[in-house]
């Protein structure tokens, strides 16, 4: 079963009475969630919206969220979850890439748009509040012939130039990705799955397929934190949840954290960034009756590797640097690690990873030649840098894009660099990413300045009037001079090195 309407048609007729969606309150079973959504698929139609078209969707996780993601796969357009967390003009950027037909949003992002947006994008918005007349067309919608390789969803990740990329995913990838965590996890239908991680991100929307795929509760959390997901877990009985590592540490330093609340949970599903062994450790001694398993990927390509519950514990008692490998590759994904000849690397040789597999995608949107560059032979360029051992877990050490991953959202320094670099006393720029307790990775700056020496604060002031925040440096330093690779280039692991030298795990 490769097209997701099928998924939920299936799960109407197998497991209509059983519940599918709760939040707050309220509670959809399968039959009553895809009667919803088949009520919002008419009201798109009802507003012009045809096969093709492309629907953006600017919210916070919710039940609605999830009708209206199936909605619009439902009359077979495509999805364009859009990160709320970004500055008006990042947003209108992807809106004007993806050329949407109309835009779903929450009431916060209504109000948000229809006073400072430009007015060709506030006619496209649309209310998907549960009391929007989108869900009150009737349900009539027609029978369409779906091709599981047609794209389905575009999500926009960040991309070395410093502009957004929109990754063009199929129906066949979206559900290969579902079709591996539920088995990965072993979900059944009476699993509980809070789903924390935005659903703009692969790590959200994954989740609700795959809790989909596995005909699994699933219960949407607004905004995450911790006193929140702990009152979730206990209330509404959670058995599975994915965490980014910033995620899991606030949780496990949390005032009402008690294993007693977490007696339902049986999944830690987490990756998406660093994660630390002495964090590893704190959570399995925790949660000793929590399965914990990592994943590793992106949205070009996801999963490909997972490390399971029993290689943590394997890695415990025997060999806890394992804890530091990203694991072994999933089913029908071919991972391979070139060096700059472009040949596979021997066990332990360091290269880049490349990957295909079901999941791979299509393609960046309106990106022909970005697409031809990371896509060759079928294989994915990761960007990532690692290798293998002898039993075939991958260990990552670098990022050839540098990218930085704070608290699960991208970073790339290029981006922060331009805008750094406009300063007036800012000389040379480099941006790189450091350790954090309880990000992950911070965004930090270094600056060589000129003319009168700028503070911290104002750097920082100064990008946050031109980036969203998670993309803003965390941390300033001033130095006389950078240092130069053979080519003249900036030595970012020579800045990197002094700071990330005494942590045990570097890249996730």
């Amino acid at each position: 079963m490769t097209h997701i309407p099928a998924l939920l048609d299936r799960l109407a007729v197998t497991r209509g009475g059983s519940v599918a969606l709760e939040e707050g309150k309220a509670s959809f079973t399968w039959s009553s969630l895809a009667r919803r959504a088949r009520c919002a698929a008419a009201g798109l139609i009802a507003c012009g919206i045809r096969p093709g078209d492309r629907v953006g969707i600017l919210a916070h996780n919710s039940s609605s969220y999830i009708v209206v993601l199936h909605a619009i796969w439902l009359i077979d357009a495509i999805a364009v979850p859009l990160n709320w967390r970004l500055t008006q003009s990042e947003i209108i950027e992807q809106l004007e890439d993806s050329a949407v037909s109309a835009i779903l949003a929450d009431n916060s992002s209504l109000q948000r748009a229809e006073g400072s947006w430009p007015s060709p994008w506030r006619g496209r918005l649309l209310s998907m509040e549960t009391d929007s007349p989108l869900f009150s067309r009737g349900s009539n919608v027609p029978e369409g012939a779906f091709d599981a390789e047609k794209v389905s969803a575009i999500l926009y990740t960040g991309g070395t130039t410093g502009r957004s990329k929109g990754v063009k995913l199929s129906a066949r990838s979206l559900v290969s990705n579902a079709s591996v965590v539920s088995r990965v996890l072993g979900l059944k239908p009476e699993d509980r799955c809070l789903l924390t991680a935005p659903f703009f991100h692969i790590g959200g929307a994954g989740m609700i397929l795959a809790a989909t795929y596995a005909g699994a509760a699933q219960i949407p959390l607004h905004t995450f934190e911790p006193d929140l997901v702990i009152d979730c877990v206990r209330r509404h009985r959670i058995t599975t949840v994915f965490l980014v590592p910033t995620m899991l540490q606030m949780l496990l330093r949390a005032p009402g954290f008690s294993a007693e609340a977490f007696t339902s949970l049986r999944n830690v599903f987490y990756g998406a960034s660093p994660i630390s062994e002495i964090l590893l450790r704190r959570a399995l001694e925790a949660l000793p009756s929590v399965r914990f398993t990592q994943a590793y990927g992106q949205t070009e390509i996801c999963p490909l590797t997972v490390l399971t519950h029993e290689d943590h514990l394997n890695a415990l008692a025997n060999d806890p640097v394992r804890l530091r490998s990203a694991g072994q590759a999933v089913w029908e994904q071919e991972i391979r690690v070139i060096g700059n000849d472009g040949k596979s690397a021997p066990t332990g040789g360091i290269g880049e990873i490349i990957a295909r597999g079901p999941s791979a995608m299509d393609g960046y949107h309106n990106r022909p030649e970005e697409t031809r560059t990371a896509i060759a032979d079928g294989f994915v360029r990761t960007g990532d840098i690692g290798f293998f051992d002898e039993d075939g877990y991958l260990t990552l050490v670098d990022r050839a894009r540098d990218m930085i991953v704070s608290r699960g959202e991208n970073v790339y320094s290029t981006e922060v660099e331009s805008v750094l670099g406009a300063h007036v006393n800012v000389g040379q720029v480099a941006v790189i990413g450091v350790p954090d307790a309880i990000w992950g990775e911070r965004v930090h700056g270094v600056i060589v300045p000129k003319g009168e020496l700028p503070t911290e604060s104002e750097l920082i002031a100064f990008c946050r009037e031109r980036l969203a925040g998670y993309k803003c440096p965390k941390s300033i330093e001033f130095i006389g001079e950078m240092p130069l690779t053979g080519a003249g280039k900036i030595a970012k692991s020579d800045l990197r090195q002094r700071h990330w030298q005494n942590n045990g795990r570097a890249i996730s």
